[in-house]
């Protein structure tokens, strides 16, 4: 499984992380080099030792506050999936 960076404080209205960095570079420019899809499951971070969580990938309109452009990679929390560190 994947791990990507995300800001969690950075969330959309509806949970959507759209601040995704796979090893520092955004997520929007190595997605071919990782060939990710959609409905790929990947493990969110923000910071190494506090939690990760899962969620599953999908490209297209985010919910505010995210800014434009749209469309763009986001990534669906389930947020009970939630591994404290």
């Amino acid at each position: 499984m994947i791990s990507l960076w995300t800001d969690f404080n950075a969330l959309s209205e509806t949970d959507q992380a759209w601040l995704l960095l796979a090893d520092g570079k955004p997520l929007v420019d190595v997605a071919n080099v990782l060939s990710v899809s959609r409905g790929d499951r990947v493990r969110l971070f923000q910071d190494a030792d506090d939690f990760h969580v899962e969620a599953e990938l999908d490209f297209g309109a985010v919910s505010p506050p995210a800014p434009s452009p749209n469309p763009r990679w986001f990534a669906r929390i389930d947020w009970k999936t939630r591994v404290d560190l």
